[in-house]
């Protein structure tokens, strides 16, 4: 019998490890972070790329986020969590399906969400009834959790939680 739980949670510190390794990964460092003319020159770039962020609800506007911050190394938890997505719905998809990009605190954090249940949108904003192979994938915080993990750390309430968009 597969381990899907264990299998998720490899794939979402797969997507972590991705978006912050400078070894073989995208290097993606926190817009709030960094010093030198370099850092400036990327922070001023993508400042300017957000205005290009166009929220059409498709894998389109999600592919374009990640691909700004791929491109200029720097970005925050919307760009972090879009690159973290790709490369989630890239892989194998009966792990990772179904795939939510989501918000929390009225867009104030974006983290990814593997496996909840197809079809529902609804179901998002309740985590109390994720299934127990469900995965928070946050690479902002660098972290991953089970559902269950994420829900007792959480700090801020559940009907918060807004799908951005699902497959």
């Amino acid at each position: 019998m597969v381990n899907l739980t264990g299998l998720r949670v490899a794939f979402a510190q797969g997507a972590v490890n991705y978006v912050i390794s400078d070894n073989g990964g995208c290097n993606i460092v926190s817009s709030n972070q960094g010093i030198g003319r370099v850092y400036f020159w990327r922070h001023m770039t993508l400042g300017g790329a957000r205005s290009t962020y166009t929220d059409d609800g498709s894998l389109g506007y999600i592919q374009h986020i990640a691909n700004t911050a791929k491109q200029t190394q720097v970005g925050n938890c919307t760009e972090k969590s879009a690159v973290a997505f790709m490369y989630l719905y890239d892989k194998n998809r009966q792990v990772c399906r179904p795939l939510n990009w989501c918000s929390v605190g009225n867009g104030a954090h974006m983290f990814v969400v593997i496996g909840t249940i197809s079809g529902k949108k609804s179901f998002i904003n309740r985590p109390e009834t994720w299934p127990d192979d469900t995965i928070v994938c946050d690479p902002w915080n660098e972290v991953v959790h089970t559902g269950k993990q994420w829900q007792a750390n959480q700090n801020c309430a559940s009907s918060s939680i807004v799908q951005e968009f699902f497959c």
